[in-house]
């Protein structure tokens, strides 16, 4: 058995054995369960990016209403998205290291190299 622990608190646990993986996500607890590597359709990895036309659109808008807030600046969160044909797993990423879920990404193409991978 192969772990990649993500995160400590709340916890979010990848377990690989040789036919199946399980996770464990306390932060999402829907997500927890054990799926084999044949269903696995699709990898789908999303990091944080800065929403640089939103955040210009509101800073626009804050000048008209003066709300104050100036300068924040939005974010797309990083999730996973597993899709295992029937159901789509997303698992946020905060506080995770991206570099890790990369490593683990290739980790499981190698279990299944049908996957198809985004990242």
């Amino acid at each position: 058995m192969i772990t990649y622990t993500l995160k400590t608190k709340p916890e979010l646990t990848f377990e690989f054995e040789v036919n199946h993986f399980s996770i464990t996500d306390d932060g999402q607890p829907q997500n927890n369960g054990s799926y084999t590597y044949n269903k696995l359709k699709k990898i789908e990895l999303q990091k944080e990016q800065n929403e640089y036309g939103f955040s210009s659109i509101i800073w626009i808008l804050e000048q008209i209403i003066s709300a104050g807030l100036l300068g924040k600046l939005y974010k797309t969160k990083s999730y996973l998205i597993l899709n295992l044909g029937d159901k789509n797993i997303k698992i946020w990423l905060k506080g995770v290291s991206i570099k890790k879920v990369k490593h683990m990404v290739s980790f499981m193409h190698k279990k299944n190299p049908h996957i198809a991978v985004r990242v």
